[in-house]
């Protein structure tokens, strides 16, 4: 299976040890399943870490690292515009 997990998902699964996002994140990584991301995505994931978390650029350094451990990043090809009413979801598409 191949999955891509919003910056939401992402954020609750690695800053919580507790949660259906964990749990998410953990069965995919047990059961081999690959999960892609983006530049796009993982630059929103840094911006929340520090503009909401108040988290220091060492801390998401350290949590960036925590995803390279088991994402894929993939380069897109072609920017959508599909989501109207949010288009920043547009890069989950």
């Amino acid at each position: 299976m191949r999955l891509v997990f919003d910056t939401n998902v992402l954020l609750s699964s690695t800053l919580w040890h507790e949660g259906v996002a964990r749990k998410l994140l953990s069965k995919t990584i047990e059961n081999s399943h690959e999960i892609f991301s983006s530049p796009e995505i993982i630059a929103e994931y840094q911006n929340v870490l520090g503009r909401d978390f108040s988290y220091s650029n060492e801390e998401i350094q350290g949590l960036t690292l925590f995803l390279f451990s088991f994402l894929k990043i993939i380069e897109t090809k072609e920017k959508l515009n599909v989501v109207k009413d949010d288009p920043d979801d547009n890069k989950i598409i």
